[in-house]
């Protein structure tokens, strides 16, 4: 290399230099930059704490016990609350579900799921008895049950599989006697039942809208009925033990009485007009 071209040479080499300087100070702020913004992104971030413990309690003032969750003996996690004389009012359990009480310490008020999925509402009187229960089965059906002072279920109301509504009466041995029903065509129906459970009274309508009563004896067969068709002409018709039917008195569309009685056989034996 000439002497002359070495001035050349150093002024490329130092230009080369400090562009390679000016690439480091900025790589350097760079980083700077970055662990400085990381760092702030952290000091802002809530510190994580985690309590372990196996019962918390919470006290007034005066150290009465206001609240407690601990473990039950199953190992449950059971949240207890009192009033503020010291009596237990409410409790929540991941087993049980959540029971709330009446101030003499009886339980008025149960909800809980049970083991198949199925939620279920409590309710009981000031001593503690169930008063009404209101749930939904297995098969999405729901129920409502109301139950006297002894225990006994007294009247139901429920929804059939096709969505059709029934209530159900029940007396004091736990018979049922009074059904009212709703088909899915939307057809009423009363039935009555006596103290052995022989149904003795039907009273409804079909989906024509065209109503009829029946009234049958003790041994469940049909003595009376009286209709009226899509017509609106009405009919009595009387029946003997053996369920034939005897008497006929009906009025046609028209306005025109007519009787009828029949033999044991079925024929007539007389008859008007």
């Amino acid at each position: 290399m000439k002497i002359e071209e070495l001035p050349q040479r150093l002024e490329r080499q130092l230009a080369a230099v400090k562009r390679l300087n000016r690439w480091v100070l900025l790589g350097i702020v760079l980083a700077a930059l970055g662990a400085y913004t990381l760092g702030c992104n952290r000091s802002n971030q809530p510190k994580q704490r985690i309590i372990r413990a196996h019962a918390f309690i919470l006290e007034d003032s005066s150290g009465q016990i206001q609240a407690r969750l601990t473990l039950d003996k199953d190992g449950s996690p059971t949240l207890q609350m009192w009033d503020e004389h010291g009596k237990p009012r409410t409790q929540l359990s991941a087993r049980a579900g959540l029971q709330m009480r009446g101030e003499n310490g009886s339980p008025r008020a149960q909800l809980n799921v049970d083991k198949n999925g199925c939620p279920a509402l409590f309710m009981c009187d000031k001593k503690g008895r169930p008063r009404a229960q209101l749930n939904v089965d297995k098969d999405e059906i729901p129920l409502l049950i109301m139950s006297d002072n002894s225990g006994i279920n007294r009247a139901e109301m429920t929804l059939n599989k096709d969505g059709s509504p029934a209530l159900f009466m029940y007396d004091e041995q736990g018979k049922k006697r009074v059904q009212m029903t709703m088909d899915k065509s939307g057809a009423p129906g009363l039935f009555i039942s006596d103290a052995q459970g022989k149904q003795r009274v039907q009273l409804g309508m079909d989906k024509s809208g065209a109503p009829g009563l029946f009234i049958s004896d003790a041994q469940g067969k049909q003595r009376v009925q009286m209709t009226m068709d899509k017509n609106g002409a009405p009919g009595l018709f009387i029946n003997d033990s053996q369920g034939k039917q005897r008497v006929q008195l009906g009025m046609d569309k028209e306005g025109n009485p007519g009787l009828g009685l029949f033999n044991a056989l079925g024929e007539f034996i007389w008859t008007a007009p």
